[in-house]
């Protein structure tokens, strides 16, 4: 595809990760009215931020323009296969339009805050990542003596799940937002030091500590 004369990566990424989470979302086999209402604004977005004509997107998900052509259809139903089908095709020119910076070094000097992903060639390192913190999020809804205490209410488990949830979908992304990864590596460490303070489950201690270091590490020195 011909790189749009204008980039804005971190919008494209907005994108790409918004596209991801509901694909993640839909998984199970169904979708509800919010999902679709998402589904429905994120593909009116798709042309102006990733700098591509609506007959583009169509062409490549090999549905029919008029599928993309007017917001006045509203939040119509449609196959859960389209919504699968358009939602990686969207992802997938996102992750083009990325690599292409990476291959010109675009980003070094126009996006700060925006690096090459190191993990793109390491995939153990990028499994080995992926698994900590999913057992990370594991330990978040199961773990009764993480529940128990006080500071580590619903509230605080669900927003840490969410930014961990978040954080996976970045590391497997072309470009990545250092100012996330290092947010979410100071957030595991805190969470890791109230365990330590309450002295609960030391496993998910262990996780967050180890988590923490290995996306520290991902940082520029």
């Amino acid at each position: 595809m011909n790189k749009p004369d204008h980039v804005n990566a971190p919008e494209i990424n907005k994108l790409r990760l918004s596209a991801e989470k509901l694909m993640k979302e839909i998984s199970s086999g169904s979708y509800n009215d919010r999902q679709l209402a998402s589904f429905w604004e994120i593909v009116w977005v798709a042309p102006r931020t990733l700098g591509v004509t609506r007959q583009f997107i169509a062409d490549q998900t090999a549905l029919s323009t008029t599928f993309f052509t007017s917001k006045t259809h509203g939040y119509r139903k449609i196959k859960l296969t389209s919504f699968f089908r358009v939602l990686n095709t969207l992802v997938q020119i996102s992750n083009d339009i990325l690599g292409d910076l990476i291959d010109d070094a675009t980003q070094k000097s126009g996006y700060a805050g925006w690096i090459p992903n190191p993990l793109k060639e390491d995939n153990q390192l990028a499994n080995e990542i992926q698994n900590l913190l999913t057992q990370v999020i594991e330990q978040l809804k199961r773990s009764n003596s993480l529940s128990s205490i006080e500071e580590l209410d619903t509230y605080y488990r669900h927003s840490l799940i969410e930014l961990l949830e978040t954080t996976i979908t970045l590391l497997k992304a072309p470009l990545i937002e250092t100012e996330l990864v290092g947010n979410t590596g100071n957030t595991l460490k805190k969470f890791a030091k109230k365990i330590s303070e309450h002295g609960s489950s030391s496993f998910a201690q262990s996780l967050a500590e180890n988590a923490s270091k290995y996306l520290f590490d991902l940082l520029p020195k």
